[in-house]
């Protein structure tokens, strides 16, 4: 290192000490035409310097010079990535993404198929079209490595006839030894061999142990661009299952209880017939006593629960104006224990609307009952009080009068459909004066 260049430039005040001393002198390591420089251009003349200076550099130091700038150098030096790791990385990028986006599908579809009025088979077409690629109508013609049979050497009738006296499967038949048998040459001995029992009409499928019918063939996923991964696709139908179980486990999604049986008659088609198949399905009730609790945790925080001591401090113009605002009939002569009573039970009593409708679920006529709660200003905050509390105007009415289900059942609206609902009413109707609490 006397005489490197480098050291001379970096230590050149330590020099200055011993103006005695030896000097580091430049000793040229390259010789460079410059004028075939200019001729080849600054990109192909930078990678001619480069490659002779890695050349001499290797030979001194055994480690590349390239390398050693990058892990030594002052400046931020960087290797410039080949093409197989920029390709790498393009690929990593792409599937990061394309896994981002099936899990935010993934987390989504399960709710997303309940809202959505197709069943589970058209959601599995409507899959196929959007994420897959039709597959082509006609297979490519395969490929053949047999020679041509009219100019091979070896015994043809001898391999045929030992083909027809061959024992069918089981044990299945090995073409590989079968034509060192027969002295074919070839390292694929056996698939020429299969190949001439084909054309010979032989019945390969007898020797084989397997059926005559061809492989369904399998739709391809969609490709992003450059045709190595795979585009993002919705889940299949079994992982939305498999998630409503988890949700039905979690008690995230509630099946109520059985109701209201129905025999369903279906036809099925067999063997050019059609077969009568009667099969049961029952309704879905959700209890009234669940419906309310649920309702009152969804709108608490847009009741008035006041508390006694709270109430009783009201003076008796603020009780009446209060029943007043919120359209309540008060007689003007009550006292304030009365005031009191009667806000207390305006305040802690809900009405409840039940909507009874008709309609077609899935091709089959259905019956459906929901709940929902009357807005009442007495129990519910005004528009106003919810604004000056919450920062941001709010519509408590349609919040308040969302509904909730209650039944649904197969049937019609005929009578007999109807009356199968009276006994699962009432059963709910004597829970109905158990009051509920707030947390």
């Amino acid at each position: 290192m006397a005489k490197c260049e480098a050291c001379r430039d970096e230590y050149y005040h330590h020099q200055q000490n011993y103006p005695q001393g030896p000097h580091f002198n430049p000793v040229p390591i390259l010789s460079v035409d410059v004028q075939e420089l200019h001729r080849l251009g600054k990109a192909k003349g930078t990678r001619k310097v480069l490659a002779e200076m890695n050349a001499s550099f290797s030979n001194a130091f055994d480690a590349s010079f390239t390398s050693s700038l990058v892990k030594h150098g002052k400046e931020p030096v960087h290797m410039k990535p080949t093409p197989n790791e920029r390709k790498k990385k393009l690929r990593s990028v792409y599937r990061q993404c394309r896994d981002k986006e099936n899990e935010a599908r993934r987390s989504t579809a399960a709710i997303a198929a309940l809202t959505e009025d197709h069943s589970m088979r058209s959601y599995g077409r409507k899959r196929k079209l959007q994420s897959f690629k039709t597959p082509p109508s006609k297979r490519a013609k395969p490929k053949s490595h047999s020679p041509n049979f009219a100019n091979v050497t070896w015994d043809k009738e001898e391999v045929l006839k030992d083909l027809e006296s061959h024992p069918p499967a089981p044990p299945r038949i090995n073409w590989q030894i079968f034509a060192r048998r027969h002295n074919i040459p070839g390292m694929n001995c056996g698939q020429v061999v299969k190949e001439f029992a084909v054309k010979s009409g032989i019945d390969v499928s007898r020797l084989e142990g397997v059926s005559e019918s061809k492989t369904r063939q399998r739709s391809m996923l969609r490709r992003l661009p450059g045709g190595e991964i795979s585009a993002p696709a919705d889940p299949p139908s079994h992982v939305i299952k498999k998630e409503w179980t988890k949700m039905v486990e979690s008690g995230k999604l509630s099946l109520g209880i059985p109701c209201v049986p129905f025999k369903l008659v279906k036809f099925v088609p067999s063997n050019g017939e059609l077969l009568r198949n009667e099969i049961t399905i029952t309704g879905r009730k959700f209890p009234l006593q669940e419906v309310r609790q649920k309702l009152l945790k969804k709108h608490e925080m847009y009741m008035r629960l006041n508390q006694d001591d709270e109430i009783s401090k009201m003076t008796v113009a603020e009780m009446q104006s209060f029943l007043v605002k919120c359209k309540h009939p008060t007689n003007p002569h009550s006292t304030s224990d009365q005031l009191c009573a009667t806000i207390r039970k305006v305040q802690r009593t809900r009405t409840l609307v039940l909507w009874h409708d008709h309609g077609v679920l899935l091709g089959l006529g259905c019956i459906l009952m929901t709940i929902h709660i009357a807005y009442d200003p007495a129990v519910f905050y005004t528009p106003q009080e919810c604004k000056e509390r919450f920062g941001k105007p709010v519509e408590v009415q349609s919040i308040i009068e969302r509904p909730e289900l209650y039944i649904l059942a197969a049937g019609s609206s005929s009578s007999e459909d109807q009356a199968a609902l009276i006994q699962d009413r009432l059963d709910c109707l004597h829970d109905l004066p158990v009051p509920i609490t707030a947390t």
